[in-house]
């Protein structure tokens, strides 16, 4: 990002090595995404992009360090990164993207899905984890009976 007094600011850092792109090529049917936080010495939150082979080994496919996790942010990822590192064709063949129930990383990638033609063939799931083991939690748990344990 460019101001006009050609002061430049670095967003997000986008990184897939030739390893990591290739299996992206081969196993882009299913892509699963989600955010970590202060797992580096700098804390800075890590986006990771995650791909299945056939027999359910799992490879990493992109990892990008993001400043900010606004919308926009995710936007720029789905958008400009990775049709730029992996190519329309590629992007094409995503056919699911799982994610947790951030709507600032999901909402652009629903955006997407309507309007970019590159992406049109993938439908967007929340994980089981999130979709229904934190909504029952959340919305269920605590208005069960539970049983008072007892002083040992």
């Amino acid at each position: 990002m460019s101001y006009k007094d050609s002061t430049e600011i670095l967003l997000s850092l986008s990184a897939a090595e030739d390893a990591i792109m290739r299996v992206v090529h081969m196993f882009p049917k299913v892509i699963y995404m989600d955010v970590m936080s202060r797992t580096n010495k700098q804390k800075r939150v890590l986006f990771l992009m995650v791909v299945k082979d056939g027999n359910g080994k799992t490879f990493v496919g992109n990892i990008t360090i993001v400043t900010s996790q606004q919308r926009w942010v995710f936007m720029k990822i789905y958008q400009t990164f990775f049709v730029y590192l992996y190519g329309t064709v590629t992007v094409s063949r995503f056919q699911l993207a799982v994610t947790d129930d951030d709507v600032s990383a999901h909402g652009p990638f629903d955006c997407l899905i309507k309007t970019q033609s590159c992406y049109t063939n993938c439908v967007h799931m929340l994980c089981v984890f999130h979709g229904l083991i934190m909504m029952f939690h959340t919305n269920v748990y605590h208005l069960l009976p539970h049983k008072r344990q007892a002083n040992c």
